[in-house]
């Protein structure tokens, strides 16, 4: 299955030294995608949830500042998983095996994914303060997860020179990776 966004050529010509340099072959061409998704879950969090909530919650103005924060941020975590289930059962079959199996639409999974945890990180930086680190060391971990996918799988001799394939490894355990956050929900929804 081919990814149906094609890549932004300014987004990944721009990332493309970044993404060499921390050995993330694909990464450019799944950058629009977690552009778009960090820039989603940022409007989920800053926009979308105090309206929403305003309205289905009315004691939602009046709690606390800190309990905003949190909410907000339960909020889109209760979002991501629900939508990465939906793209991931859309590609699941399509893939070419554990190890090796990558497609676009994959990738586009992973970008998404990754745009999510990028989101988490900045959060988890920025109220420090009120999610401690636990949260911090949680959104650095599941990025560097998620962007395993983003690596290519080996090597080959070519020359005297090491040349890495193009294609990424894990991709597919990436992908189920992204499967735990479907517990998400279930821990959240008091928040509710």
């Amino acid at each position: 299955m081919l990814d149906p966004f094609p890549p932004c050529s300014l987004l990944a010509t721009v990332i493309h030294p970044i993404a060499q340099s921390l050995n993330l072959g694909s990464l450019p061409l799944h950058i629009h995608e977690i552009v778009f998704a960090l820039s989603f879950y940022t409007f989920l969090e800053s926009f979308a949830s105090p309206a929403i909530s305003s309205f289905l919650f009315p004691v939602y103005p009046t709690v606390p500042r800190q309990t905003k924060i949190s909410w907000n941020i339960h909020f889109v975590s209760l979002i991501h998983p629900l939508g990465s289930l939906f793209r991931y059962r859309a590609l699941i079959h399509g893939l070419a095996g554990p190890y090796m199996g990558y497609t676009g639409a994959g990738g586009m999974v992973q970008a998404f994914s990754a745009g999510y945890f990028l989101w988490d990180l900045g959060v988890s930086i920025v109220y420090f303060d009120i999610l401690g680190w636990s949260s911090l060391l949680h959104a650095i971990y599941a990025l560097a997860v998620v962007s395993l996918g983003f690596q290519p799988h080996g090597h080959r001799m070519s020359k005297g020179l090491i040349q890495f394939q193009q294609r990424p490894f894990a991709n597919y355990y990436g992908l189920n990776f992204v499967l735990y956050e479907l517990s998400t929900p279930f821990l959240n929804i008091h928040w509710f």
